[in-house]
C-alpha cells in the first residue's frame, strides 16, 4: 500500500510540475506575430503588413460622417472618414478635419508616404496634410500609398480614387479609396 501512494504522489509531482512549464509552448498573442505569423528571433513586435484582398472604402457626399457606413474602421484606434468638407480624420480621437497646416496630425495616429507596403521599411512617412502639400483636390493623382497605423504598427496599400473638394460645386466631402485588408 505504501508503494502505492508514494507511486501516486510522485506521478501527482510530474504532472504538476510538467504542467507549471512554460518553456516548451508558444504564448504569443496576435499582437506579437509580424508579418508571417511569427515572433521574430528576439521575441520582438514587428509591423504588421495588411497584404489581404483590395476593397474599395466610399463616402457619398452630403452623408453623416458620424455613422458607421460613412468611417473605414480599420482597428479600435484608427476609423477614417470626412466631414462634408474639409480633410480627412480620424473620428476616434478628432471631431473635425480642418487641419489648418502642413504640420497638422490629422488624421490622428496615422502617418503616410507615397509607395508601397512592398519596401515601407524605406519609405519617408509625414503627415497626410505635409505628403499632399495641404492640396486634398490633388490626392486622386494615381499614385500608390501607404498607411501606417501608428499605435497597430500596421501598415496598409491605399490608392485614392476619388475626391469631392469641399467648396465646389455641390461639395459634400465625399471621397473613396482602395486599399488592402487584413490578412
Amino acid at each position: 500500500m505504501k508503494k502505492i501512494t508514494f507511486l501516486i504522489l510522485v506521478m501527482s509531482f510530474l504532472m504538476i510540475s510538467c504542467n507549471n512549464d512554460d518553456s516548451n509552448t508558444n504564448n504569443t498573442s496576435p499582437t506579437d506575430m509580424n508579418v508571417d505569423g511569427n515572433s521574430d528571433s528576439d521575441g520582438n513586435d514587428e509591423a504588421i503588413i495588411w497584404e489581404g484582398d483590395i476593397i474599395t472604402f466610399e463616402k457619398t457626399n452630403n452623408t453623416d460622417w458620424t455613422l458607421e457606413a460613412n468611417q473605414d474602421r480599420l482597428t479600435d484606434n484608427v476609423w477614417i472618414t470626412r466631414a462634408n468638407n474639409n480633410g480627412l480624420f480620424n473620428i476616434v480621437n478628432e471631431a473635425t478635419g480642418n487641419a489648418g497646416d502642413a504640420d497638422s496630425t490629422i488624421p490622428t495616429d496615422t502617418e503616410w508616404a507615397y509607395g508601397t507596403t512592398e519596401n515601407y521599411n524605406t519609405l519617408t512617412f509625414g503627415t497626410l496634410n505635409s505628403l499632399i502639400n495641404q492640396n486634398f483636390n490633388s490626392i486622386v493623382d494615381g499614385q500608390d500609398m501607404v498607411l501606417h497605423l501608428i499605435t497597430d504598427d500596421i501598415y496598409i496599400d491605399l490608392k485614392f480614387i476619388s475626391w469631392q473638394a469641399g467648396n465646389v460645386g455641390t461639395g459634400g466631402g465625399g471621397f473613396s479609396y482602395e486599399r488592402s485588408t487584413m490578412n
